[in-house]
């Protein structure tokens, strides 16, 4: 009866919360994806990117017109990911074993610059069923419960179930709560305290973590204007944004009180509160992070692949193996080779364990990852890790479409058309075909030439590696021909002999980074670029290449911008 009650309170709350954002009860929320950079749509992708409306387009060249007023671009609501709803909770309430588990919807980016698909009735049972665990644990630990609330001593528990509520609810919606948010918590908690002051706080405390305030980063703004398109954010609201993008979860107290001390309010503020973060450890993994969502890592989790002909992508170890060995090399890159990007598209040193040592003829290896120099002089960087040409292959073989397209969308940030709904079924793959000679078909076919010209030429040079990024020498028979050519990429045009001579092309390409800067920016903004960024855009560029490309360098000069700083009016 109670915890019914609770959940229409909690109802209740929600609609009250969402009333005074002058939102709409996100249940419903339509935030979804182009197709993926790896060839294949995210779930819910028929809209357009994120921060983008239909017909609309990401500019093409970072040639900067000065707006002539303020205008930071769209300001999508974002829906915390399932890491950062983790690391939020885990911040909020102190380490719990059932963290890594409670929650079993997979909320995360599609790509840079895309949030969320809709929000199903599943993933809102999803929150519930895991909020209210979660305050189960925490009321079932005495020491964990007195940890964020020592109402041991205090003769009225209520009070003491208030003090507790205003500190944790700063945290929780990232701004004090008002005073309304307050008493209707503490009406909550009145209820379960007719059976005991631990049942009062579980109430509470589950009900906090299922607030749209504390599940989505809610931006309304202040009243401080800068013309007509640009309402300055709070303070609370630049650290809310800070401590996501530098730390994948909520502000801290000497962040959430920087933002109450005014602290926030300049863009030289902000740049100051950026560099403690980054020296905070949550922030030391950054660069490394940034990574792994630009290249898509995490996706091995559900990619698919034929067990027949590669059987060790049925085993969990190694499919893990090739995640962690993605963030050793990022780690390697970082510590060992200046954070350059020309080390990471072009880096001959791979990171090996037992694990995945079968990859690389390597045996008697520990669970440590090791640096191995390959010679052979097909190794390419992040082109050749093993997880990022798996996710950029079909089922049963490696796909120069894929791959090309992975080059094209995520290395050189062109966003391609989608593959049409009739595309004929390809040839089967046999043993004595190579998938050169199969795939001639788009280039033959007027039907299909248009748009694997620019994806297959590029592809070609990967051809040195299997389905699951293994190396291979020969493909249907015969030697591979890892021969290739790139066109429509400026000041890289022309043929190439292999994905390490593709990757040096790349290197060296000023289109290669630019598009950095812009995943950089997608990273943190959680949209897409669009025209009244590119003077923003483009002096990040410009400091990035006179760093001589040093990753860490651009997220300093997108912190502080004008669409970090404000949002467009909210137009009713």
């Amino acid at each position: 009866m109670v915890k019914h009650l609770s959940i229409a309170i909690g109802t209740a709350l929600t609609a009250a919360f969402l009333g005074a954002c002058g939102s709409k009860a996100p249940t419903r929320v339509t935030m979804s994806s182009k197709g993926g950079a790896f060839g294949s749509k995210a779930a819910g992708s028929n809209a357009a990117p994120n921060g983008t409306s239909s017909g609309s387009s990401i500019p093409v060249s970072l040639t900067c017109t000065p707006n002539a007023t303020v205008d930071p671009g769209p300001s999508p609501i974002r829906r915390l990911t399932r890491q950062q709803y983790v690391n939020s909770v885990s911040d909020l309430y102190g380490a719990l074993p059932i963290l890594s588990t409670v929650l079993t919807s997979q909320t995360k980016p599609s790509a840079l610059g895309l949030t969320m698909s809709d929000v199903s009735q599943v993933e809102v049972e999803d929150y519930r069923t895991a909020a209210n665990a979660i305050a189960a644990a925490l009321v079932a630990d005495s020491a964990k419960l007195k940890a964020i609330a020592n109402c041991d001593a205090v003769a009225v528990k209520r009070d003491c179930a208030k003090i507790a509520i205003k500190s944790l609810g700063l945290k929780a919606y990232r701004a004090p709560l008002a005073d309304t948010d307050v008493n209707n918590y503490l009406g909550l908690y009145d209820i379960g305290a007719k059976t005991s002051h631990e049942h009062g706080m579980e109430l509470m405390l589950g009900t906090l973590i299922q607030s749209p305030r504390f599940l989505y980063q809610v931006e309304t703004g202040t009243a401080e204007t800068n013309g007509p398109n640009a309402v300055k954010l709070s303070g609370y609201e630049v650290a809310t944004r800070l401590a996501f993008a530098l730390w994948d979860t909520i502000p801290n107290d000497k962040l959430l009180a920087a933002a109450a001390a005014g602290q926030l309010n300049t863009a030289d503020g902000v740049k100051a509160q950026f560099t403690w973060m980054l020296q905070d450890p949550k922030g030391k993994n950054l660069l490394n992070r940034f990574l792994q969502e630009w290249m898509r890592i995490s996706d091995i989790d559900t990619k698919v692949k034929n067990s027949d002909l590669y059987p060790d992508w049925n085993n969990a170890a190694f499919k893990a193996g090739l995640q962690k060995q993605a963030s050793a090399f990022f780690d390697d890159i970082i510590a060992n080779k200046g954070s350059k990007l020309s080390s990471l598209l072009t880096s001959t040193t791979v990171m090996v364990n037992k694990d995945i040592g079968s990859l690389y003829g390597v045996t008697g290896a520990d669970v440590t990852f090791k640096p191995l120099e390959r010679t052979d002089g097909f190794t390419a960087g992040l082109l050749t890790l093993p997880a990022v040409l798996a996710l950029a292959a079909s089922t049963s073989e490696s796909s120069p479409t894929y791959r090309g397209r992975f080059v094209r969308n995520s290395l050189l940030c062109q966003q391609l058309a989608s593959a049409p709904a009739n595309i004929p079924a390809p040839k089967a793959v046999t043993a004595a075909t190579s998938t050169r000679d199969r795939l001639s078909q788009h280039v033959t076919d007027p039907s299909c030439s248009g748009c694997h010209k620019l994806t297959d030429p590029v592809g070609f040079g990967f051809e040195n590696y299997d389905a699951i990024g293994k190396f291979r020498a020969t493909d249907g028979g015969a030697p591979v021909d890892a021969s290739g050519e790139i066109f429509n990429a400026t000041g890289i045009e022309g043929t190439f002999n292999g994905v390490a001579e593709l990757g040096r092309k790349l290197a060296g390409s000023p289109q290669v980074e630019e598009c950095v800067t812009r995943q950089w920016f997608r990273f943190i903004q959680s949209r897409f670029e669009k025209d009244v960024d590119v003077c923003a855009l483009r002096a990040a560029a410009d400091s990035f290449k006179a760093s001589g490309t040093d990753l860490n360098v651009l997220p300093a000069n997108l912190i502080g911008t004008d669409a970090f700083l404000y949002r467009r009016p909210i137009k009713n």
